[in-house]
């Protein structure tokens, strides 16, 4: 995958090409993987009430070990605090250029609690214990997720803080079992749900608006950022610009 680079008129005169980033690419297998697992879990709770025999040594293990200031975790994701969260990636988003991934982004983040709430809990029909709600997947543990995914393609790649976003909805994970609401398999399920959603959406958004021809190109280094040329100079200067293609853009 390459960069692509946009052309704009700047005050001197000159034409600019900045560098916008692509959307970091997760393997086939990664998702397919991810959406078995989903199915197994969902197979193995479906139309239960209370923890399986399989979760039971789980949840003695981090109920005897509780996470600190648990249940004040879990309200970090309820909806009004998501919504603020989501819109300071989107923001963010929006200050480097990446409207497209600014709206997919936002709008996977609503699609993944609307899937878990509306489609997977009263389908899959797993309930809790003791209150009697829809648990499968964590609406939680989803909503964590699924920042998390935003917030992955948003960071710039070359960020350290990338390969610490998947413990964000691990914490929360742990903390929604550990204060009683929810069992492992749901956590587990709600952390896939949310990230293969958002994913999913932001891909689809990408392919759709991307146009044919696409500005893309090879860049030899990762600081060739910035290409200046007069308006009135010979664009064969410019790196040549191909169709966008699996053979050129990869």
């Amino acid at each position: 995958m390459c960069p692509v680079m946009s052309e704009f008129p700047a005050d001197d005169g000159f034409v600019a090409y900045t560098r916008v980033e692509p959307i970091p690419m997760i393997r086939p297998r990664i998702l397919i993987a991810a959406t078995a697992v989903c199915g197994v879990l969902a197979g193995l709770v479906w139309h239960s009430r209370g923890p399986a025999d399989w979760e039971q040594p789980v949840i003695s293990l981090l109920q005897r070990e509780p996470l600190p200031m648990a249940r004040s975790i879990v309200l970090l994701w309820q909806p009004l605090p998501f919504a603020a969260a989501t819109a300071c990636l989107a923001w963010k988003a929006l200050t480097s250029d990446r409207v497209r991934l600014a709206i997919s982004g936002t709008v996977g983040c609503v699609v993944a609690i609307i899937v878990t709430e509306r489609v997977l809990k009263p389908l899959v029909g797993r309930h809790h214990f003791h209150s009697g709600a829809a648990v499968f997947p964590s609406g939680h543990v989803t909503a964590a997720a699924a920042w998390a995914m935003f917030a992955w393609l948003v960071i710039d790649p070359r960020s350290r803080l990338r390969s610490v976003l998947i413990l964000v909805p691990a914490v929360v994970g742990w903390a929604v079992i550990s204060a009683g609401v929810h069992y492992p398999a749901d956590a587990i399920a709600g952390l896939f749900v949310g990230g293969i959603v958002v994913y999913g959406v932001v891909i689809a958004v990408e392919r759709m608006t991307t146009t044919l021809p696409a500005r893309c190109h090879r860049v030899r280094a990762a600081d060739e950022v910035y290409i200046a040329l007069p308006a009135d100079a010979d664009r064969t200067a410019v790196p040549p610009q191909r169709p966008r293609t699996r053979e050129s853009c990869r």
